[in-house]
């Protein structure tokens, strides 16, 4: 029986404390070094909380987490909710310049991370202040969060915290060179996990696989347990990168449901050797971030037999938009996924380009209006009211064009602008552009996001470079460049091919020929 409370509440762990007695030796996750019981991660959780507080950890301070996947970071971020403090999540082994930057812009109270990420931070992150000044190092070792709080009272209540307040800070690409924080309220994030849950129709029988990092908004799966009565099973991030291994544990744990993006189910049917598998416990399968083309659609089909599949559309700025159910037997006539019908989370409006509702066939931008979109963007206010609504709050322009087809289902004609997603990760190519534009040779650069298997809808980076003559043929150059987008970009958003060139393409209008130049490097 599920413990959640109404979605509008704005209650996100505080179900821990009133945990009905005969879920205290359930288990609510487990891994490959061990498992938690609800009642140990109730304790967990209040022993991080009191740590936190001792740490100088008060409500509404940021605490920024780049941990790795494991069960005693879980129990962190719940004790981050509980002390009422706001949750930065960060990319583990990310790259350390961003991070800083990322830090600098926060200026957490905490940043909570191993020792050898504190090190990395230190010695390849330019001795960033904001940084070495909050940094908390942890083993994350058995044993270690009591440990923390040894000594310590653990709190009997929580903070009261308000709907509206903010409770996360998701980063997201960023066009100007730097990420951006997608703010979420306390009000939000409750209503969307439940509401999120209730489209899965999550019971205390299912067996959830949780393998997206923490700094991805899907990650708020950590919730599920509490909130609906499952079980999952966490898997780190170098377990989530083998199909096989992640095929072999949905087999042994007999998982019944799998979310994730596009991209990663998409390894899992590559690579995981599914049809020698027995995974008929697999009762649903939502993928989301990216098109999942059909032939692999229908290889995972085959595999989850009794699987429902079902096409998620949204944004870290607004979850859960759309939903399309993908029929069984998939028709032979599908081309590719649409997004399907728009849920009801949202007032919901495909916008033309005077304001207006696009008539049916007629494409239109994607924009809704509601409590579960994000409350801006960090430090970026002007950012914030570009996307929204004639200046409404609780409003979001996605950015994204769709049509209505005849029967009324949503499908996609593309993005306004240059965000794209690339191995299910969202994008903004100007990120890349800034970064590479950083070198002092650099007289321009121009970034695409290339299809390089056209039949599986997979999508690399490359870059097109403009710099002088002598440069073009420069191996020293093309390595400075790529240390560059090493220390600077994830791996996902680093260019895998560069055309070096000393002056562009231009068309007639004296503006670069952006086309030419996506032509040159897809045939390279």
């Amino acid at each position: 029986m599920p413990i959640a409370p109404d979605a509008s509440s704005a209650k996100i762990v505080e179900p821990l404390l009133r945990l009905p007695e005969n879920w205290s030796d359930r288990t609510a996750f487990t891994a490959s070094s061990g498992k938690l019981t609800f009642a140990q991660l109730r304790e967990g959780m209040l022993r991080s909380a009191a740590w936190l507080g001792k740490r100088g950890v008060r409500p509404g301070d940021v605490v920024a987490v780049c941990l790795p996947k494991c069960l005693p970071a879980i129990q962190l971020i719940y004790g981050v909710f509980a002390c009422g403090a706001v949750y930065a999540p960060l990319q583990f082994n990310g790259p350390p310049n961003r991070l800083n930057a990322i830090i600098a812009s926060l200026r957490p109270r905490l940043v909570l991370t191993t020792a050898e990420m504190a090190a990395r931070f230190a010695r390849e992150g330019g001795g960033n202040q904001a940084t070495n000044e909050s940094l908390a190092a942890l083993a994350l070792a058995a044993g270690e969060i009591e440990q923390l709080a040894s000594g310590l009272a653990l709190p009997d209540s929580l903070p009261q915290r308000q709907p509206d307040e903010l409770a996360a800070i998701y980063f997201t690409s960023g066009s100007t060179g730097q990420p951006k924080g997608v703010m979420w309220s306390r009000r939000a994030m409750a209503a969307t996990v439940g509401r999120t849950l209730q489209h899965h129709q999550a019971n205390a029988d299912d067996r959830l696989i949780s393998h997206i990092g923490f700094h991805y908004s899907p990650s708020m799966d950590i919730f599920y347990p509490l909130l609906s009565g499952c079980s999952a099973f966490v898997l780190t991030e170098r377990e989530a990168l083998v199909p096989e291994q992640v095929a072999a544990v949905i087999e042994h744990e007999r998982t019944t449901m799998w979310v994730s993006s596009a991209s990663l189910l998409r390894l899992l049917a590559e690579g995981g050797n599914l049809e020698q598998r027995e995974l008929g416990a697999m009762r649903y399968v939502e993928f989301m971030g990216e098109p999942l083309a059909v032939p692999v659609l229908r290889r995972l089909m085959d595999a989850f037999p009794m699987a429902r599949f079902l096409n998620n559309y949204g944004a870290t700025e607004a979850y859960d938009i759309a939903h399309y159910r993908v029929p069984r037997p998939l028709p032979g006539d599908l081309a590719n996924v649409p997004l399907g019908h728009p849920l009801g989370n949202y007032e919901f409006q495909l916008r033309s380009e005077d304001g207006s509702e696009a008539k049916y066939g007629e494409s239109g931008e994607i924009c809704v209006s509601g409590p579960q979109v994000m409350m801006g963007y960090w430090a970026e206010p002007e950012q914030t009211a570009a996307r929204r609504i004639d200046g409404h709050p609780d409003s979001y322009r996605t950015g994204d064009y769709a049509y209505r087809d005849g029967d009324g289902i949503l499908r996609m004609v593309g993005r306004k602008d240059n965000v794209v997603k690339v191995h299910g990760n969202r994008l903004d190519l100007g990120e890349v552009a800034a970064v590479l534009k950083k070198h002092p040779a650099v007289r321009e650069a121009v970034v695409f996001a290339v299809a390089t298997t056209a039949a599986l809808g997979d999508k690399e980076v490359r870059a097109a470079i403009q710099v002088e003559g002598a440069r073009v043929d420069n191996p020293a150059l093309l390595n400075e460049l790529r240390r560059l987008c090493r220390d600077s970009l994830p791996n996902f958003a680093r260019p895998v091919r560069f055309a070096m060139l000393e002056t562009f393409p231009l068309l007639s209008s004296g503006k670069i020929d952006r086309k030419a130049l996506e032509q040159r490097l897809s045939a390279s």
